[in-house]
């Protein structure tokens, strides 16, 4: 099942949340289903995880959190 989980440590990417197929079990998420990645798709997902980071950094500069 995908769920936006925190990410430390897939394709490059630590400290953000993004979707990802996980095990969700009785107490929440109980493991992730490792995907294999294209170069193509590596890039492109640590494209997508730079703008998320961005857009959480701004809004915390903003004080919005």
């Amino acid at each position: 099942m995908p769920l936006s989980v925190r990410i430390d440590g897939f394709a490059g990417v630590d400290g953000i949340c993004q979707s990802l197929p996980v095990v969700v079990g009785r107490s929440g998420v109980t493991g992730r289903i490792n995907l294999t990645l294209s170069p193509d798709e590596t890039a492109a997902w640590q494209r997508s995880a730079a703008v998320v980071k961005r857009t959480v950094d701004d809004i915390e500069a903003a004080g919005l959190v």
